[in-house]
């Protein structure tokens, strides 16, 4: 895309950014491409064959469009636990490339319910090469620019993720109320 003079790359320290360059003539074109339909929000169901992991794993693919699905997942995940064959959902997020936002929910989910397991869980599953911060949102307009706000977890995890860690604990005590 860079060569087709449809992007940009900006030197932030050590990293290259990229983004759209708007001045090229079909830039309008790429963000329509890349833009998410408007359309309201359907609940997320697991289909009727598909089995709770393979509903988690698209879960956290859908993560990465919706706020809502992202804020959501540590509960589903804790109502969860009990049930769930662990070494499949890590196989299912790992066929998606989700095996580091795995771990990342694994462990916010472990220090929201206090559960050590799903903790140590976790850090089975992170990758110590990636040293570059991605932004966790695909959108450019999710509100995950580059900031310093950054949730200190996600940080970790490898993810710029400008998501109040109070959002996350308010959606998790609804979510997992009176279960588990």
């Amino acid at each position: 895309m860079r060569a087709a003079g449809l992007a940009v790359a900006e030197r932030q320290g050590l990293e290259a950014v990229y983004r759209a360059d708007d001045r090229h003539p079909e830039a309008h074109v790429l963000r329509r491409l890349l833009s998410p339909p408007d359309r309201p929000r359907q609940p997320v169901e697991r289909p009727p064959s598909g089995s709770a992991e393979e509903a988690l794993a698209e879960s956290l693919v859908r993560s990465h469009q919706d706020e809502e699905v992202a804020l959501a997942l540590p509960a589903a995940l804790w109502r969860e636990r009990e049930q769930l064959d662990h070494r499949r959902l890590v196989q299912e997020a790992t066929r998606r490339n989700e095996r580091q936002a795995l771990g990342f929910f694994l462990q916010l989910t472990g220090q929201l319910g206090g559960d050590r397991g799903l903790v140590l869980r976790a850090s089975t599953l992170r990758d110590r090469r990636r040293t570059v911060l991605r932004p966790f949102f695909s959108r450019a307009d999710a509100g995950d620019a580059p900031k310093d706000t950054s949730l200190p977890l996600a940080r970790r995890w490898g993810f710029l993720l400008n998501v109040e860690l109070a959002r996350f604990a308010a959606a998790f005590t609804r979510g997992s109320r009176g279960r588990g």
